[in-house]
């Protein structure tokens, strides 16, 4: 992308959630935005339209912590989700041919405490869920699963993502193009190569409150943004190590030629996303 300044613009402002946010999470095709928070409210958003599309309410399960699109196929990014609450448990639904609406699909008991994180595997359908947060990154092979590797990280961490370099250069981010990104809750973000070891750069911004912050890869680009707890969410170039621009914070999916931000508050006061 070189020297290429985005400029970003907000579409639309959506409200509904009535306590902080916990999770955003964009669909593949950056089409569908599923929002959980403290209100124990699930919300699936259409975000072509700006409109929400249907509310799954789960409030004796405590706030909604985590949630994820599994996809059965890529042709179909947003056939169903899953995500979790505080009391450990986790939820599935499925698309309705008829109505294109959500139903349970199963609820199972994943953990006696909070669901801190979900990923899932399209390839092998797995759904794998972490309770609490350890300043440690593991990374397990599937089919069976077993660890393959497990690193001990010199900082806190709430939130990791992965960015691969799409022809798997060698570049000094990391050997084979993959990097690991790290909100660390200390000063920003810190970035390794994989398996991880010392941080091969911190992306430094100012963190006067302990809250969420959470950073997300654009795919096909060297782009990632981090939230923060001013309410301006950071754009950051890995290659440069430049702050490219000042944009509530989740997730950011490339389209054709676009990308789209999805922003959330973990304010207590006027909750609202915006994409």
């Amino acid at each position: 992308m070189g020297s290429t300044i985005l400029t970003f613009e907000c579409k639309y402002a959506l409200r509904k959630h009535t306590k902080p946010l916990n999770t955003l999470k964009l669909s593949k095709d950056a089409r569908m935005l599923l929002s959980g928070g403290d209100d124990g409210q699930l919300f699936i958003w259409d975000v072509t339209e700006g409109s929400l599309h249907q509310a799954i309410s789960v409030v004796f399960n405590g706030p909604v912590c985590a949630a994820i699109w599994t996809p059965i196929s890529p042709e179909g990014p947003t056939t169903s989700f899953a995500f979790g609450c505080a009391d450990g448990r986790a939820f599935v639904y499925r698309q309705t041919h008829e109505t294109g609406s959500y139903r349970l699909s199963c609820s199972i008991p994943a953990h006696d405490n909070r669901i801190e994180a979900l990923a899932f595997d399209m390839n092998h359908h797995r759904l794998a869920s972490q309770r609490g947060t350890v300043p440690q990154s593991v990374s397990q092979k599937i089919e069976p699963w077993s660890k393959e590797w497990s690193q001990q990280l010199t900082t806190r961490m709430y939130d990791a993502t992965c960015s691969l370099d799409l022809v798997m250069r060698p570049s000094p981010i990391g050997g084979d193009g993959r990097t690991l990104i790290v909100s660390n809750l200390v000063d920003g973000v810190d970035t390794y190569s994989i398996p991880p070891r010392e941080p091969l750069r911190t992306f430094c911004h100012p963190i006067n409150q302990n809250v969420p912050l959470l950073v997300s890869a654009i795919p096909g680009s060297s782009l990632f943004v981090v939230g923060s707890d001013d309410g301006c969410p950071r754009l950051y170039d890995q290659r440069t190590g430049h702050l490219s621009n000042y944009y509530i914070m989740e997730k950011a999916i490339s389209g054709e030629g676009d990308f789209v931000i999805a922003t959330g508050s973990s304010g207590a006061e006027d909750v609202q996303i915006k994409i």
